[in-house]
């Protein structure tokens, strides 16, 4: 700046405020659309999933299904749910069951599964104090100012406003990001298909370390 100080912009809360996480995001998203009868969208989104190649159906592709199938089964299908609780629940013993949570274990051992709630555990005990923390700890040691717009307030009411559709649509997440932005950046940029993160070479760093 001006008087000498200096800041950049910082992307916290862009993948907690528009559902940018696919990994973590993308099967409850599956799950609400099943659980509100949206069969048809569900059946487009998971085709469409952006983060697999066009047309390749992957292993992770039947192992996410698979695990769709079997989590929403109990939940959506009576006859499911008495199939298990009169032939299976009574053969496996109570400490082994994965349907109940031990007794010695605390209600909330994690995040919700459920999207909304999950979006909201991520952008307040679970993810966002922590990037918070640590950014302004890595920031302050160099020293340069973050500013995040991201977590603006009426960027994070807006966003946690819209309908999930807005979110996540035709595969894609952060959908509405993406089109906003689809005429300020290239098109590379703004539908690339892999989430890229920030890794550091730290084998390569700690391999030239010598005790």
């Amino acid at each position: 700046s001006s008087h000498g100080f200096r800041a950049t912009l910082y992307g916290a809360g862009g993948d907690e405020v528009f559902a940018g996480y696919p990994t973590d995001y993308f099967q409850p998203y599956l799950r609400y659309l099943l659980s509100h009868g949206h069969g048809w969208r569900f059946l487009k989104e998971f085709a469409l999933f952006s983060q697999h190649r066009p047309g390749r159906l992957g292993f992770d592709y039947f192992s996410r299904g698979n695990q769709l199938v079997l989590h929403q089964a109990v939940r959506l299908l009576p006859w499911a749910a008495r199939l298990y609780h009169s032939v299976i629940k009574d053969r496996i013993p109570k400490e082994c069951d994965p349907f109940v949570a031990p007794e010695t274990r605390d209600a909330h051992r994690g995040p919700s599964d459920e999207i909304h709630d999950l979006m909201i555990d991520y952008m307040t005990d679970w993810l966002m104090n922590y990037w918070l923390r640590i950014d302004n700890q890595n920031s302050m040691g160099v020293p340069i100012e973050l500013r995040s717009p991201f977590l603006d307030y009426r960027v994070v009411e807006l966003g946690f406003s819209l309908p999930l559709e807005f979110l996540i649509r035709d595969g894609w997440m952060k959908w509405i990001l993406r089109s906003a932005m689809e005429d300020q950046l290239p098109h590379g940029v703004v539908w690339r298909k892999q989430k890229v993160g920030f890794p550091f070479p730290l084998k390569e760093w700690l391999g030239r370390v010598k005790g």
